[in-house]
């Protein structure tokens, strides 16, 4: 019995326990869950992407011009028609002349006259209102809060692996435990035989013993689900495939550093929370957003050049005779503003005061979110330490207790309330496990960075 004890004390020291029987499967430490989160996420990709998507529209609106140019050419073929007709002249017939044109382009002449030309055109769209400008303000924030974002998803991601990892570890430790302890309970059973007779409970202790280890066992199979649904959500965090397996390791060489003062955590807050600085960034977007709906009013005008040349060709009394007419054109163009940006005005402003509304949330709440995270997380890891004494403590004290159960000195009753508070330290010990790296997940996201160099 006494090498049990040291077995089950040394637990928390010692390598941890294969999960279900299995041997071969590498242990998943907290660094290297880290690198393949970091590097394998679906969020944080994502989050990167977008961040690359933001760059690149900014570089966008960054263009000098709003639109690229256009140019336009076309070309002109058609002849004019030309009706033959007599030429009379007055002057001529007073000066004794012929006074009819007889000649022959005048009777005979061709009546068709071949038409060509040509026309170019460049269009350039202009702003002038200022709207460019300030759509480039725009793509600056939205790069901005693409970086916050991707700031918070390695938080998040950071924080659910060491909460899943730290629950796979606690609880599948807790479950070796407990499968070590049923054993054991269960070869004291077979010692005291099937109808032992208690000195206070009589018989009745017997089927006790019996429903009390069946419903110790429905606890561990519980937490053994708890362990295997915390492992499965490690998997998906780190893109591990099924056929890749790992075991968890030491619950305690997850970091569980203690927090600076509350002072120096608001500062932090105030500095690097990322919730405060996308709110800052929200609220400058729908500010430019606002001033761009009022610039909606004003249309964007287009510039345009055009230059076209046209050549008829004739027959005519010296010989052929050739038009050639050059035409050149410069305007502006601007569209009527005939719908209303009534409406684009108003969801500017209705955005503007509810980001104004969020930045006045977090800021009022900020210190007071941050002190009771921080105090939340200290009680926990102070807990912590004084729950690891009293569990070893209990461990230590179950030795006499099964001597005395066996040689009959105590009933039952007491026999198993030992064993049923130990159980309950052991299980508290590991749910705080799991809560203190919860609450420091979440004070991290408060202050926008970890408390550690991990």
């Amino acid at each position: 019995m006494r090498n049990l004890l040291i077995i089950l004390t040394l637990s928390e020291i010692l390598a941890p326990p294969l999960l279900f029987g299995q041997s071969a499967a590498p242990v998943l430490s907290y660094r290297r869950a880290l690198e393949l989160a970091f590097e394998r996420s679906p969020d944080i990709r994502a989050a990167a992407a977008d961040h690359k998507k933001a760059r690149g529209l900014k570089i966008t609106a960054d263009r000098p011009l709003l639109s690229n140019p256009e140019i336009e050419a076309s070309g002109a073929y058609g002849a004019r028609k030309i009706t033959p007709a007599l030429s009379f002249s007055p002057l001529t017939a007073l000066q004794g002349g012929n006074p009819f044109d007889l000649s022959p382009n005048k009777v005979f002449g061709n009546t068709i006259q071949p038409i060509k030309g040509f026309e170019l055109s460049l269009t350039q769209q202009l702003e002038l209102a200022g709207k460019k400008s300030v759509a480039r303000k725009m793509a600056a924030v939205t790069v901005a809060r693409a970086g916050i974002a991707y700031e918070r998803a390695r938080l998040n991601v950071r924080a659910a692996v060491r909460t899943n990892l730290m629950t796979f570890s606690a609880m599948d430790r807790l479950n070796a435990d407990l499968k070590n302890r049923l054993s054991h309970l269960q070869k004291i059973r077979k010692q005291k035989g099937a109808d032992f007779i208690d000195p206070r409970l009589g018989r009745y202790a017997a089927r006790a013993f019996n429903d009390d280890l069946l419903e110790l066992e429905a606890d561990r199979l519980q937490i053994e689900q708890t362990a295997i649904a915390s492992k499965n959500a490690l998997r998906g965090l780190l893109m591990i495939g099924d056929d890749e397996d790992f075991r968890a390791g030491n619950s305690e060489a997850i970091p569980l550093p203690v927090p600076p003062d509350d002072p120096i955590l608001v500062l932090m807050a105030v500095q690097t929370s990322v919730d405060l600085k996308d709110a800052e960034k929200a609220l400058a977007m729908a500010r430019d957003g606002a001033r761009l709906a009022r610039l909606l009013v004003y249309p964007d005008p287009s510039l345009f050049v055009i230059y076209g040349r046209q050549v008829t060709e004739a027959a005519g009394r010296f010989g052929p005779e050739r038009e050639d007419e050059q035409v050149g054109r410069i305007g502006i163009r601007f569209q009527l503003p005939v719908n209303s940006t009534r409406g684009e005005r108003k969801a500017a402003k209705a955005d503007m005061e509810k980001a104004q509304a969020d930045l006045n949330h977090i800021r009022a709440t900020i210190k007071s979110s941050v002190i009771t995270a921080a105090q939340s997380y200290r009680f926990q890891i102070a807990l912590l330490d004084k729950l690891k004494r009293v569990v070893r403590h209990s461990f230590e004290s179950l030795d006499q207790i099964d001597r005395a159960f066996i040689n009959g000195r105590i009933s039952y009753f007491d026999f198993w309330n030992e064993y049923d508070r130990s159980n309950r330290l052991m299980k508290r010990y590991a749910d705080i496990l799991v809560a203190a790296a919860t609450s420091r997940g979440r004070l991290e996201m408060l202050i926008g960075r970890t408390l550690d160099k991990e």
